[in-house]
């Protein structure tokens, strides 16, 4: 230890906090900021104050008036960046950031986000957060953004640049003019992506659905069915509501509609499908159509599935337990309840149909990625801890489009399947390994020697 001591990363009911202990291990103060988010008027607001609970008002105002208009993935993200960045100022003690950052304070802020253990010249650090370069270079645009934006300063240290290549192209009268390519001096090195996310396959999937079997509930076992089976976005999920199945006219068939409402929040946001502004939205004549950016999707599922997501209904609206439980009623019937968009008879009240089982409020993203990454955990499926990879859930959506490529499925029909405009972003889905390869490639022939054509061929 270092012969000052140690700054040790510490999480509290208020958040995430720093403390300082010296090389006795004695605790000598505590450093960091607070968050939380309100909602008011449908708006969500996010709020970020010192630990004596006065807001601070630069930050505020970037994220609630700055961004206002922004998607709140991006001002979520903006959020956490600037909870580090004062928490980091708390901590040193620095005072003029406000003025711009200097070389010094720059490298002290970068080393404050890699986390980990870290050996310093005066303190030594102990984080269990460890970040990966990439995010690291996300949080420092959003700092390069938000000191243009509050205090209109584009020369800190994090807005040092350099060259990193030329490009050549032809000018006027044939002179070649020469591109310089450059990169801001602070940001980490990164490597390229160079394949889409890995996804679920056969034999996790089954590993999965019998550990919720015996763990789990019937919550956990109808979200995952949705996204492997059917192919739905974990926000297409948790934006279900009551009123968003019906009766197919196909025997033991029922549709299942995707759409968006004003009442849902933004972890239950559905894609390619018409963004809901006011509630006079729902009269327009393209929101009773189905297509993309247009009212709504459709996915039709079968009555195993149906039957799965009543006896969920069913439990979870039980009288006998609401009885019980005032405040789970309470929020059932109030902070529950979706906008209600068609004229079904049977459905009087609509509510959103995933809950949190300890409130009986909508389930949020945050709090069903909590869970999946018990049952990954569990299962033995490897999750990325340095990157803190969140979108878990999507490993199930490219689980069921590459089983449709198993099938032999091409371009344009997985292209339908996942409900895309187009092609174009189908291969995104298209990430198999050696053992996969082998097992298309036998598929192949045996749809070469009958005719057929495969989504792997040109």
């Amino acid at each position: 230890m270092n012969q000052l001591g140690v700054i040790r990363e510490e999480d509290t009911f208020l958040g995430t906090i720093y403390s300082r202990y010296d090389n006795k291990g004695e605790y000598i103060q505590t450093a960091g900021v607070i968050g939380f988010q309100r909602e008011r008027n449908g708006f969500i607001y996010f709020i970020i104050t010192d630990l004596n609970g006065k807001r601070i008002s630069e930050a505020n105002k970037y994220l609630n008036s700055i961004l206002k208009n922004s998607a709140y993935k991006k001002r979520e993200n903006a959020y956490t960046a600037l909870k580090l960045f004062y928490s980091c100022m708390s901590l040193n003690n620095i005072y003029t950031y406000s003025k711009g950052l200097d070389q010094q304070v720059s490298n002290l802020l970068i080393g404050f986000l890699e986390g980990g253990s870290q050996l310093g010249n005066t303190w030594d650090i102990e984080f269990k957060s460890m970040r990966s370069n990439n995010t690291i270079n996300n949080y420092l645009t959003v700092y390069r953004d938000f000191y243009k934006k509050v205090w209109n300063i584009t020369n800190t240290a994090l807005h040092d640049s350099r060259v990193i290549a030329y490009h050549s192209g032809r000018g006027m009268l044939g002179h070649v003019n020469k591109k310089a390519e450059t990169t801001f001096t602070s940001n980490r090195k990164t490597l390229k992506k160079t394949t889409p996310p890995k996804y679920i396959k056969p034999e996790q999937y089954k590993d999965i659905i019998c550990l919720i079997d015996k763990k789990y509930t019937l919550r956990e076992k109808a979200i995952i069915k949705l996204m492997y089976e059917y192919g739905l976005r974990i926000g297409e999920v948790l934006g279900l509501t009551m009123e968003d199945f019906e009766e197919s006219n196909q025997q033991g068939m029922y549709r299942l509609f995707i759409r968006n409402r004003l009442s849902d929040k933004p972890w239950q946001s559905a894609k390619s499908t018409m963004k809901i502004i006011t509630r006079s939205f729902y009269q327009k004549s393209e929101y009773q159509e189905e297509g993309n950016g247009l009212g709504f999707q459709k996915v039709i599922i079968d009555s195993e599935m149906m039957r799965l997501i009543n006896e969920y209904i069913d439990e979870t609206r039980d009288e006998f337990l609401l009885n019980s439980s005032k405040i789970k009623r309470k929020n059932l019937e109030t902070k529950c309840v979706a906008d209600k968009v068609t004229s079904s008879i049977e459905i009087i009240e609509n509510q959103y149909i995933f809950i949190n089982k300890q409130h009986f409020t909508p389930l949020t993203q945050p709090g069903w990625n909590s869970v999946l990454h018990k049952i990954f955990e569990e299962v033995k499926i490897a999750i990325d801890k340095v990157s803190k990879e969140s979108n878990l859930s999507h490993r199930f959506r490219h689980g069921f489009a590459m089983n449709k490529v198993r099938e032999g499925y091409s371009h344009e029909k997985l292209a339908k399947e996942l409900r895309h405009s187009g092609i174009s972003s189908v291969m995104n889905y298209y990430n198999p390994d050696e053992e996969d390869q082998i097992e298309l490639k036998l598929k192949h022939k045996e749809h070469m020697n009958v005719g057929g054509i495969g989504f792997n061929e040109q």
